[in-house]
């Protein structure tokens, strides 16, 4: 691929374009990931700086040598220098980070802060890869600019992150390596158009009528030949996926409104690079930008991923692109919900353990569990002393579910509370069951409610508990069962609604 430096006459034709280049689009769900930009190039020294005011702090820096990772914390830099240090405090220093005591570095909120580090000798490199810290806040990296020196000589840009002909430029040759290493055989001739589009985009004499219009043009051809590739070819489309991804990153900064082919590509990469999680991320924080049958288009390719990857589709739940809890046995899964409430029946402190939310709307109202969920919902009503204070119940739960071979995670819902949950994990399923906790004082029962944010029902809508029958299942639930369905998804509680979650925190 080559360095990613414009050669003369390039930059010219892209001027009026990088007025205001759209490279500051943060797509949620994808700033943990590492950014590799090709080398290839003998280096010495590097500098990293930012081209505008702000905190620079990466987790790890890495270069691929003889085609291995070696980070530099390895002890291939022997020299090192920083602008500023965050608070002044040694540990967001690069002595304390290149000596492992630090996970990461940072420097003070400045302008154009920048570190540098010096090689013990002068490697090839083929390629350096940057990570963010583990917390995020990687927008604030967006215009990092990357300069290598070579034999002790003058300094030059590889890549820098403010200006539109180096992403271009990036992203052409990204485009490159996806078709020729991992999909040409797939694609053949169809990509040709593509990059005479890209070229003409970095070209000179035609580059502001391409950046402008034309761009968006090969950014759509781009993801409909990756698309074609998903069904034509699909083992090299899943062998190339970490690739795509990252190409679909950069081409989503530089239009204002990513296309559906483009989209789709995005979410099935990621899903097949293993990042499924951050995929559904992405979907949810843009939920707003899809309409009907664009979600209907989805749910359609997420299905064929996940049959072409073990046989049973992918569907859009909850929490993530999963399988269907229909796909399931039930006798796997009622196993386990009968484990976790008979747990809960033999504690002192549980007055009462039931089935409740989907799980119990599902089960009720379908005669199955929702087609488009994928998680358990129990709960377990304790005395409002607990509340705040429920740590020690906690424990001895997670103790005894352990005892029954379960692996149990505590975590916290998402209101100010922060009040703990548990989630339940089985080893014969992957599927993993939500134990919340309610709170009884007097005539009222304190439990989540709507967007899982803890509010006050009356306690006769589900004490005493029932013993309800489902199927040859004898399970306890709410005393007033349609009366607590009600009290939680309203009146239209009858009707399926498979965009629910994003009605109810209104995204679309």
């Amino acid at each position: 691929m080559g360095e990613l430096i414009l050669q003369h006459g390039q930059m010219e034709g892209l001027r009026s374009f990088l007025v205001a280049p759209k490279l500051e689009i943060e797509i949620p769900g994808l700033d943990l990931f590492a950014f590799v930009l090709p080398v290839n190039a003998r280096v010495d020294r590097i500098e990293l700086s930012l081209q505008d005011s702000n905190n620079l702090h990466l987790s790890e820096i890495d270069l691929k040598i003889d085609g291995a990772w070696h980070s530099l914390r390895d002890g291939i830099a022997c020299d090192c220098s920083q602008s500023s240090i965050m608070r002044n405090d040694p540990r967001f220093g690069l002595e304390s980070w290149l000596s492992r005591k630090s996970a990461f570095f940072c420097t003070r909120n400045e302008p154009h802060p920048r570190v540098s580090f010096t090689l013990d000798k002068t490697y090839t490199v083929e390629a350096i890869r940057l990570l963010n810290r583990r917390d995020g806040l990687w927008n604030r990296s967006r215009k990092i600019r990357i300069e290598i020196e070579s034999d002790r000589s003058n300094s030059r840009c590889i890549f820098d992150g403010s200006s539109t002909a180096s992403v271009l430029s990036f992203l052409h040759s990204k485009l490159g390596q996806i078709d020729r290493d991992i999909l040409k055989p797939s694609l053949g001739q169809f990509t040709k158009s593509v990059f005479r589009t890209f070229d003409l985009a970095l070209g000179s004499q035609f580059g502001f009528w391409c950046s402008k219009r034309g761009l968006p043009k090969a950014i759509e051809r781009a993801a409909l030949a990756l698309e074609t590739c998903l069904e034509s070819d699909f083992k090299a489309y899943q062998r190339g996926s970490e690739e795509i991804w990252q190409f679909c990153w950069i081409c989503m900064q530089l239009v204002d409104r990513p296309n559906l082919a483009l989209r789709k590509v995005l979410v099935s990469s990621l899903i097949l690079s293993g990042k499924g999680r951050h995929a559904f991320r992405y979907f949810k924080h843009t939920i707003r930008e899809w309409n009907e049958a664009e979600v209907v288009a989805l749910e359609s390719m997420v299905a064929y991923v996940g049959e072409k990857l073990d046989g049973t589709p992918l569907i859009i739940g909850a929490h993530d692109f999963s399988r269907s809890l229909r796909s399931f046995p039930k006798d796997i899964l009622f196993e386990t919900i009968v484990d976790t409430l008979n747990v809960c029946s033999e504690d002192k402190d549980i007055f009462a353990s039931m089935i409740c939310y989907g799980t119990l709307l599902g089960l009720y109202r379908d005669g199955d569990f929702i087609a488009h969920d994928d998680d358990i919902d129990l709960l377990a009503v304790v005395d409002s002393c607990h509340w705040r204070a429920i740590g020690p119940l906690c424990n001895r739960i997670k103790v005894e579910l352990r005892k029954r071979g379960l692996t149990v995670r505590e975590t916290s819902t998402n209101d100010s509370s922060r009040t703990p949950l548990l989630q339940i994990f089985s080893k014969s399923h992957p599927v993993n069951v939500d134990l919340f906790f309610g709170f009884l004082e007097g005539d009222q029962i304190k439990l989540p409610m709507a967007k899982v944010r803890y509010a006050d029902i009356p306690a006769n809508l589900l004490l005493p508990v029932q013993k309800w029958q489902y199927e040859k299942y004898s399970v306890d639930a709410p005393s007033n069962i349609e009366g607590f369905l009600e009290s939680r998804y309203g009146n239209g509680w009858v009707s399926p609604d498979p965009l629910f979650r994003a009605n109810e925190y209104k995204k679309r």
